[in-house]
Order: structure tokens, then C-alpha cells, then sequence
């Protein structure tokens, strides 16, 4: 008796295709997801202009941003987030007084977001932002 023995046929799955589907998902989902929160700084709006607000607040005191990092209280100059710029800040927060913000118009507005996030956490609730004047 003849037996036809038939060759097996190659019966391998390729795996390309598989490979370009699990590249395509995961560069889909690379694309839609996000790495960093976004955080919001709440800010409260007063309908009284600045010069009605510095006249009514005799203890207000005027905080400036310089572009080189340094930062300017009441004309002094100071280190940003040094013990000393923090002993003061703490001060006016005990004493209730207000605090006036402004920058250099050349300072990153990252910078100034810092320091917003920054007053806040340390307290400052009577704040006011105005134009820069350069020391």
C-alpha cells in the first residue's frame, strides 16, 4: 500500500501585523494623555480702582519682581523665597496688611504665576496686582 504523505504546510502565524497594532495603540495613547496637571489659581476681582484701595489701606506694601530673580519690598531689596522675604510676607499676614504685585514687564509670566502660587500659600489674602514701576 502507497501512502501519499502530503508535506505539512506552514501553519506560523505572523506576527507583524500584531506588532504595528500594539505600535499604533500605544502611540495613541501617549498622544492622548497628559503628564502634568494643570493648576489653577483662584483670583477675586474688586470693582474699586488701585488709587481708591491705596488711599482707603495706609499699611499696603509694594512688592516688585525683577527680571534677574530678585525681589523688591517697599524699595528692598531681596532674595526670592529667602528666610528673610518670608519673615516678611509672614508679617504682613499677621498684621493683615496689604500686599501690592508687580514685575518687571521683561519677567516670564511663569515667574510671576510662581509667585502668585507662592503668596497664596503662604497666606497673602489682601493682594493686589498693578503695573510695574522699575526700581
Amino acid at each position: 500500500m502507497i501512502l501519499n504523505v502530503s508535506a505539512k504546510k506552514d501553519s506560523s502565524i505572523s506576527i507583524t501585523p500584531l506588532i504595528d497594532v500594539v505600535f499604533i495603540l500605544l502611540l495613541f495613547f501617549m498622544l492622548s494623555s497628559t503628564f502634568q496637571r494643570e493648576k489653577q489659581i483662584e483670583m477675586k476681582t474688586s470693582s474699586a480702582s488701585s488709587e481708591s484701595l491705596s488711599k482707603q489701606d495706609d499699611k499696603s506694601h509694594k512688592l516688585l519682581l525683577d527680571i534677574d530673580g530678585m525681589i523688591y519690598i517697599d524699595g528692598i531689596k531681596y532674595q526670592l523665597n529667602s528666610e528673610e522675604f518670608n519673615t516678611n510676607l509672614n508679617n504682613f499676614v499677621k498684621n493683615n496688611e496689604q500686599v501690592i504685585l508687580a514685575a518687571n514687564p521683561e519677567v516670564k509670566t511663569q515667574k510671576f504665576i510662581e509667585i502668585l502660587d507662592s503668596l497664596k500659600t503662604l497666606g497673602v489674602i489682601k493682594l493686589n496686582i498693578s503695573k510695574s514701576e522699575l526700581p
